[in-house]
C-alpha cells in the first residue's frame, strides 16, 4: 500500500467516525414557535372568529360605527360604554327587541344598572376570579 492510499484510507475512517459522533449525539426536535399577527390580524381583534364564522357560512363585517342591520343578524360590541351615548342605546333598544342579538364582550363599561335592568343581564366584575385567572396565565408562561 502507498502513502496515499493510507492517507486516503485514515482520511475515510476519520471521516466516518466524525459522522457516527454526529448522528449519535444529536436529534431532531420541532419547537413551536408562534408567529406574530400579519396583515388585517394586526389592527382587528376579531379576525380569527370572523375568519371561523365565513368558515361556517356567515358573513361577517367589522365596522368602527354603529350600523343597525337586519333583525337576523348579530352585533359584537366591544370597548362599549353603555351610558356614553343613550342615542346609540335608543337605536340599539328596538333592533334587539325585534329578534336581533347583541354579543357584548367584557369591555362593557359606564353605569350598568340600565343596561342591567333592559337586558337582564347581571353585569358582576369578580376580582379575585380574573386575578387568579391571571396568575395562572402567568404561571403557564415558560
Amino acid at each position: 500500500m502507498t502513502r496515499s492510499q493510507i492517507t486516503a484510507v485514515i482520511s475515510i475512517v476519520v471521516i466516518a467516525l466524525i459522522g457516527v459522533f454526529v448522528a449519535r449525539n444529536t436529534y431532531w426536535e420541532d419547537i413551536p414557535y408562534p408567529t406574530p399577527p400579519k396583515g388585517e390580524a394586526i389592527t382587528n381583534p376579531f379576525y380569527a372568529a370572523q375568519r371561523f364564522a365565513e368558515k361556517l357560512g356567515a358573513t361577517t363585517v367589522r365596522r368602527r360605527s354603529l350600523d343597525i342591520p337586519s333583525p337576523q343578524s348579530v352585533i359584537v360590541l366591544s370597548v362599549w360604554h353603555w351610558d356614553l351615548t343613550p342615542q346609540r342605546q335608543e337605536v340599539l333598544r328596538p333592533w334587539v327587541e325585534a329578534g336581533g342579538r347583541l354579543v357584548v364582550d367584557r369591555m362593557l363599561s359606564g353605569d350598568l344598572s340600565d343596561f342591567e335592568a333592559w337586558s337582564g343581564v347581571l353585569w358582576d366584575y369578580d376580582e379575585d376570579a380574573a386575578n387568579a385567572y391571571y396568575e395562572k396565565l402567568e404561571d403557564d408562561q415558560p
